[in-house]
């Protein structure tokens, strides 16, 4: 499990620091193109999202001779175009959150990682500073909708948990709980380590805490 917001920050100050030289629009375009792409896994998607970031921000005269530009001027663009930004941090979060594998997917809500980190990616007007994204306040806001629910479909995909002795819906229940309690407990970090050894005592705690209460049972 990766948060990926070290990604969108690679992603991002390309785009705001200089997207390459020459005064023509399609040398500009082309160039902060392929200075997007270098922070990018090289897909189709990708390169859809790339396109049309770079041609709205020349469109609307947002790409100095240089192709630099602002974060008050990125801010301008999303006035008019509000999903600007949002497919790139999509593509960055889910490139390197690395859970929507074949085995971690069944366990993901509806819509799976990329319904996660398309709410995570609306609105970044807020976000953006002229270094680039603000990836520690959009972690901060946001990135409990994407962590817990990667964390619970991670853990549900276990061989260990999957051998907890306690029903489904229990060992979901148990690993729904210790997930938003490693979130608050700041165990869950935005370039995606985990606090491994808190974690696992938490995980103890918490498990033993639900088993007294009888919120969950062992199987017979």
């Amino acid at each position: 499990m990766r948060a990926g917001s070290a990604v969108v920050a690679v992603v991002l100050l390309a785009f705001l620091s200089a997207c390459g030289g020459g005064s023509s629009a399609s040398d500009r375009v082309a160039a902060c193109q392929q200075r997007y792409r270098a922070g990018l896994t090289d897909t189709a998607a990708a390169r859809r999202a790339v396109s049309a970031l770079c041609t709205q921000a020349e469109q609307a005269g947002l790409l100095d001779d240089h192709g630099g530009t602002t974060a008050d001027q990125l801010r301008t663009l999303l006035k008019t175009h509000p999903d600007a930004l949002s497919p790139l941090c999509q593509l960055s979060l889910q490139a390197s959150l690395g859970a929507d594998t074949a085995t971690a997917a069944r366990y993901l809500p509806p819509g799976g990682v990329h319904a996660l980190t398309a709410k995570a990616c609306q609105n970044l007007g807020p976000f953006l500073t002229d270094d680039g994204l603000d990836q520690r306040a959009l972690f901060r806001a946001r990135g409990r909708g994407v962590l817990v629910p990667v964390c619970v479909a991670g853990s549900l995909a276990s061989p260990h948990n999957q051998s907890l002795p306690y029903s489904k819906a229990d060992t979901r229940k148990l690993l729904t709980r210790i997930c938003r309690q490693a979130w608050s407990h700041g165990l869950l970090h935005a370039d995606g380590s985990v606090d491994t050894a808190a974690l696992a005592a938490l995980g103890t705690s918490i498990s033993r805490q639900m088993l007294a209460s009888g919120q969950i049972t062992v199987r017979p």
